[in-house]
């Protein structure tokens, strides 16, 4: 629709050899702000992408969109190795 959506996204690992610099992931966040991407997804894209880059022992990720016409969305995704 264009219009823009609001999220919290929180994100628990249990690392393995790989952490990952805050600043690198405000920078990955910031890549999606212009991607239109339904909100269920937004969980798994995250994940695989962590998954793959960073390697983690186990993750979660949770994604907490405001209401938005009468209707707010929150996924989540888990995964342990």
């Amino acid at each position: 629709t264009g219009q823009p959506d609001y999220a919290q996204i929180m994100i628990t690992y249990t690392p393995d050899k790989y952490v990952v610099e805050s600043k690198s992931m405000k920078l990955y966040l910031e890549s999606y702000r212009d991607t239109g991407v339904f909100h269920e997804h937004l969980a798994v894209d995250i994940a695989k992408d962590f998954i793959a880059f960073v390697q983690p022992l186990s993750l979660s990720v949770l994604v907490s969109f405001n209401a938005r016409g009468g209707i707010s969305i929150s996924a989540d995704y888990h995964w342990d190795r």
